[in-house]
């Protein structure tokens, strides 16, 4: 990262360097690494510092869908990244949950990441 050291600061760059951290830790099956971002005034700098670290390794146990009176439940499932039982990746559920807005047929889409029913599962919750 250090090619963008004394650049202009560019939101849409950062977003791309997410998403290619994102697409590495994808192809290289690294489902349980975390990303965060944390910006700094200094001055008239914007002092810019990506943390990546790895996560608490947890599966999904099950997938909640909740308030749907609009489609049949295998439409919902059918645009999930994710599934029962896969590793739980906070990237891929949040791209399931943007393909699920993106189909433009729920009014909103919220989601919650709930505990299973043991310290390595989680519950998936969309509500529509």
């Amino acid at each position: 990262f250090s090619k963008i050291i004394g650049d202009y600061y560019s939101r849409r760059k950062l977003t791309k360097i997410l998403e290619r951290i994102d697409d590495l830790s994808e192809s290289k099956e690294l489902q349980f690494i975390n990303h965060s971002l944390k910006e700094t005034l200094d001055g008239n700098k914007v002092i810019v510092q990506i943390n990546i670290e790895e996560g608490r390794k947890t599966f999904i146990e099950r997938i909640d869908i909740v308030g749907n009176n609009v489609t049949n439940e295998t439409v919902i499932r059918g645009e999930m990244i994710v599934d029962e039982g896969d590793p739980f990746s906070a990237v891929l559920v949040s791209k399931s949950i943007n393909r699920l807005k993106a189909r433009n047929i729920f009014g909103e889409v919220n989601h919650k990441v709930k505990p299973g029913s043991s310290s390595d599962k989680s519950i998936i919750e969309i509500d529509l």
